[in-house]
Protein backbone atom coordinates (compact mmCIF):
# COMPACT_ATOMS: atom_id res chain seq x y z
CA UNK A 1 0.00 0.00 0.00
CA UNK A 2 2.79 2.41 0.94
CA UNK A 3 4.62 1.62 -2.29
CA UNK A 4 1.49 2.46 -4.30
CA UNK A 5 1.25 5.90 -2.60
CA UNK A 6 4.94 6.54 -3.23
CA UNK A 7 4.55 5.65 -6.92
CA UNK A 8 1.52 7.93 -7.27
CA UNK A 9 3.37 10.84 -5.60
CA UNK A 10 6.39 10.23 -7.85
CA UNK A 11 4.26 10.30 -11.04
CA UNK A 12 2.46 13.50 -9.97
CA UNK A 13 5.79 15.18 -9.10
CA UNK A 14 7.31 14.25 -12.47
CA UNK A 15 4.24 15.51 -14.32
CA UNK A 16 4.29 18.85 -12.48
CA UNK A 17 8.04 19.33 -13.08
CA UNK A 18 7.75 18.59 -16.80
CA UNK A 19 4.76 20.92 -17.16
CA UNK A 20 6.51 23.79 -15.39
CA UNK A 21 9.69 23.25 -17.40
CA UNK A 22 7.89 23.36 -20.74
CA UNK A 23 6.08 26.60 -19.92
CA UNK A 24 9.04 28.59 -18.60
CA UNK A 25 11.82 27.43 -20.94
CA UNK A 26 12.84 29.93 -23.64
CA UNK A 27 12.38 28.30 -27.04
CA UNK A 28 15.69 29.74 -28.28
CA UNK A 29 17.58 27.94 -25.51
CA UNK A 30 15.85 24.66 -26.25
CA UNK A 31 16.71 25.00 -29.97
CA UNK A 32 20.37 25.70 -29.13
CA UNK A 33 20.49 22.69 -26.80
CA UNK A 34 18.91 20.46 -29.48
CA UNK A 35 21.54 21.56 -32.01
CA UNK A 36 24.37 20.97 -29.56
CA UNK A 37 23.01 17.54 -28.66
CA UNK A 38 23.00 16.52 -32.32
CA UNK A 39 26.59 17.69 -32.71
CA UNK A 40 27.76 15.66 -29.70
CA UNK A 41 25.96 12.34 -30.39
CA UNK A 42 23.24 12.30 -33.01
CA UNK A 43 20.26 10.36 -31.64
CA UNK A 44 21.96 9.05 -28.49
CA UNK A 45 20.63 11.59 -25.98
CA UNK A 46 18.18 10.60 -23.28
CA UNK A 47 15.95 13.64 -23.93
CA UNK A 48 13.80 13.06 -20.85
CA UNK A 49 16.95 13.41 -18.74
CA UNK A 50 17.98 16.83 -20.06
CA UNK A 51 17.78 19.59 -17.44
CA UNK A 52 17.84 23.37 -17.83
CA UNK A 53 18.79 25.78 -15.04
CA UNK A 54 18.63 29.57 -15.50
CA UNK A 55 20.73 31.86 -13.29
CA UNK A 56 20.07 35.58 -13.79
CA UNK A 57 23.00 37.70 -12.60
CA UNK A 58 21.64 41.09 -13.65
CA UNK A 59 18.62 42.59 -15.41
CA UNK A 60 20.36 42.06 -18.77
CA UNK A 61 22.43 38.89 -18.31
CA UNK A 62 21.51 35.28 -17.54
CA UNK A 63 23.67 32.16 -17.47
CA UNK A 64 21.94 28.92 -18.44
CA UNK A 65 23.35 25.55 -17.42
CA UNK A 66 22.11 22.59 -19.46
CA UNK A 67 22.85 19.02 -18.33
CA UNK A 68 22.71 16.24 -20.94
CA UNK A 69 22.78 12.45 -20.66
CA UNK A 70 23.93 10.37 -23.64
CA UNK A 71 23.89 6.59 -23.98
CA UNK A 72 25.73 5.68 -27.19
CA UNK A 73 26.08 1.90 -27.15
CA UNK A 74 27.00 0.19 -23.88
CA UNK A 75 28.14 3.30 -22.01
CA UNK A 76 26.89 6.63 -20.73
CA UNK A 77 28.23 10.17 -20.70
CA UNK A 78 27.02 13.28 -18.89
CA UNK A 79 27.74 16.68 -20.43
CA UNK A 80 27.30 20.23 -19.18
CA UNK A 81 26.80 23.20 -21.50
CA UNK A 82 26.79 26.82 -20.37
CA UNK A 83 24.98 29.48 -22.34
CA UNK A 84 25.04 33.21 -21.73
CA UNK A 85 22.33 35.61 -22.78
CA UNK A 86 22.49 39.37 -22.69
CA UNK A 87 20.23 42.03 -24.08
CA UNK A 88 22.29 43.33 -26.97
CA UNK A 89 21.82 46.28 -29.25
CA UNK A 90 22.33 45.68 -32.93
CA UNK A 91 21.69 48.68 -35.16
CA UNK A 92 19.52 50.27 -32.45
CA UNK A 93 17.33 47.16 -32.30
CA UNK A 94 17.23 45.28 -28.99
CA UNK A 95 17.71 41.54 -29.31
CA UNK A 96 16.44 39.58 -26.32
CA UNK A 97 17.16 35.98 -25.37
CA UNK A 98 20.09 35.49 -27.69
CA UNK A 99 21.77 32.46 -26.17
CA UNK A 100 25.48 32.12 -26.84
CA UNK A 101 27.29 28.86 -26.06
CA UNK A 102 30.29 29.77 -23.90
CA UNK A 103 31.44 26.31 -22.69
CA UNK A 104 30.68 22.62 -23.07
CA UNK A 105 32.40 19.71 -21.35
CA UNK A 106 32.03 16.07 -20.32
CA UNK A 107 31.33 16.03 -16.57
CA UNK A 108 30.67 12.31 -16.03
CA UNK A 109 30.84 8.96 -17.77
CA UNK A 110 30.96 5.20 -17.26
CA UNK A 111 33.80 4.03 -14.96
CA UNK A 112 34.46 7.62 -13.78
CA UNK A 113 31.48 9.32 -12.16
CA UNK A 114 27.78 10.05 -12.54
CA UNK A 115 26.27 13.45 -11.90
CA UNK A 116 22.99 14.11 -10.17
CA UNK A 117 20.69 16.07 -12.43
CA UNK A 118 19.54 18.27 -9.54
CA UNK A 119 19.92 22.05 -9.50
CA UNK A 120 23.64 22.89 -9.30
CA UNK A 121 25.02 25.43 -6.86
CA UNK A 122 25.85 28.64 -8.71
CA UNK A 123 27.84 31.68 -7.69
CA UNK A 124 28.96 34.77 -9.58
CA UNK A 125 31.96 36.94 -8.66
CA UNK A 126 30.89 40.44 -9.66
CA UNK A 127 34.42 41.84 -9.35
CA UNK A 128 36.12 39.25 -11.61
CA UNK A 129 33.13 38.17 -13.70
CA UNK A 130 33.84 34.50 -12.86
CA UNK A 131 31.12 31.88 -12.44
CA UNK A 132 31.41 28.84 -10.14
CA UNK A 133 29.15 25.83 -10.70
CA UNK A 134 29.08 22.91 -8.27
CA UNK A 135 27.50 19.60 -9.32
CA UNK A 136 26.60 16.77 -6.96
CA UNK A 137 28.25 13.56 -8.16
CA UNK A 138 28.79 9.92 -7.36
CA UNK A 139 32.26 8.63 -8.22
CA UNK A 140 33.52 5.14 -8.97
CA UNK A 141 35.80 3.47 -6.43
CA UNK A 142 38.01 0.44 -7.06
CA UNK A 143 35.28 -1.85 -5.70
CA UNK A 144 32.44 -0.45 -7.84
CA UNK A 145 31.07 -1.88 -11.05
CA UNK A 146 31.62 0.56 -13.93
CA UNK A 147 27.95 1.59 -14.12
CA UNK A 148 27.37 1.84 -10.36
CA UNK A 149 29.51 4.52 -8.68
CA UNK A 150 29.07 4.74 -4.91
CA UNK A 151 31.27 7.53 -3.46
CA UNK A 152 29.36 10.79 -2.98
CA UNK A 153 31.30 13.86 -4.06
CA UNK A 154 31.11 17.23 -5.81
CA UNK A 155 32.53 18.54 -9.05
CA UNK A 156 33.41 22.24 -8.95
CA UNK A 157 33.77 24.11 -12.22
CA UNK A 158 34.90 27.70 -12.69
CA UNK A 159 34.03 29.67 -15.81
CA UNK A 160 36.52 32.51 -16.24
CA UNK A 161 36.42 35.33 -18.72
CA UNK A 162 39.57 35.70 -20.76
CA UNK A 163 40.84 37.67 -23.72
CA UNK A 164 39.71 34.79 -25.98
CA UNK A 165 36.25 34.35 -24.47
CA UNK A 166 35.46 31.97 -21.62
CA UNK A 167 37.54 29.16 -20.11
CA UNK A 168 35.92 26.34 -18.08
CA UNK A 169 38.15 24.54 -15.55
CA UNK A 170 37.41 21.89 -12.94
CA UNK A 171 38.92 22.19 -9.47
CA UNK A 172 41.24 19.27 -8.83
CA UNK A 173 40.77 19.32 -5.05
CA UNK A 174 37.11 18.31 -4.96
CA UNK A 175 35.99 17.05 -1.54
Amino acid sequence: MLLRHFYFAFVITCFCCVSARAESLPSQLEAQADSLSNLIYLGAEQIEGRRYYLFPISAETTYSVVLFSFEPGNRYEHWMAIFETAEQLRENEPTKNKFTLVAVQVVGKKSWRAIEFSRPDFSYDVRKGDVTITLKTTENTDDDASNFPSKRSRAIYTLKRSFYGHVLNESKNNP
